[in-house]
């Protein structure tokens, strides 16, 4: 199965099957059936659709590429284009409450994700919770080509060009527990190595020491996906 034609061309556009076990499909999961959804950075709202024609949810996107709002719109009862990083989402919601908010792949985006989940507060209806993906910058293919002194940016994945913050475990634990929410649920997606952008990374690290970085902990965890709810 292909990415829909309809959102082709799109960066951060991506096939959602619900057959698969990955990120997308526990994020759908952990939003659940018939709920009232603020999706930041819904995109062209490939995820927005998923939401709305299989789980029954009514979806609010926040979408900064216009042309990528302008997609959105056909899956969201509303799409509002804002600048996360300069603007607050709460001046054009009018006092909406949601049952979730949703960051998936978002937060890592963001010059100061602390800010906006602190203002999410605002935005939860009662028994509301986020769901949220995040990137592990510990993942081995990191740790390796760190190892061998690089640190690559690239288009897409763990070191999208875009991506201002990194986070581990116990930093996702920590800006949660700042921002004053108690994570309810911390899953994880583990991709091995050599599926991963990095499948050519720690050919050059000595055998003992590539054996040792795959057997930590979260070092093939190549996301996390979380619930939480205000503390």
């Amino acid at each position: 199965m292909a990415l829909d034609e309809e959102f082709r061309g799109f960066k951060y556009a991506y096939e959602i099957n619900p057959e698969w076990d990955n990120t997308a499909t526990k994020v759908i999961s952990l939003v659940g059936k018939g709920k009232r959804v603020l999706e930041f950075g819904c995109g062209p709202g490939h995820m927005s659709k998923v939401l709305s024609e299989k789980m029954g949810c009514d979806v609010t996107g926040i979408e900064v590429d216009m042309e990528a709002a302008s997609s959105a719109r056909r899956y969201c009862s509303r799409v509002v284009e804002l600048d996360l990083d300069k603007e607050d989402p709460r001046q054009y919601l009018n006092g909406q409450k949601f049952d979730v908010l949703l960051f998936a792949d978002v937060l890592e985006h963001l010059k100061d994700p602390w800010r906006l989940l602190s203002m999410a507060h605002d935005l939860l209806a009662e028994q509301g919770y986020i769901v949220a993906s995040l990137p592990n910058v510990g993942y081995c293919g990191v740790l390796f080509e760190l190892m061998s002194g690089r640190f690559d940016y690239r288009e897409l994945g763990l070191l999208d060009r875009g991506h201002l913050r990194f986070f581990t475990r116990s930093g996702i634990k920590s800006m949660f527990s700042a921002s004053g929410f108690i994570i309810l649920d911390l899953d994880t997606y583990e991709l091995p190595l050599e599926y991963s952008e990095f499948h050519n990374s720690g050919r050059d690290v000595a055998a003992s020491v590539r054996e040792f970085i795959l057997k930590m902990e979260d070092t093939l965890v190549y996301q996390y996906i979380l619930k939480a709810m205000p503390a």
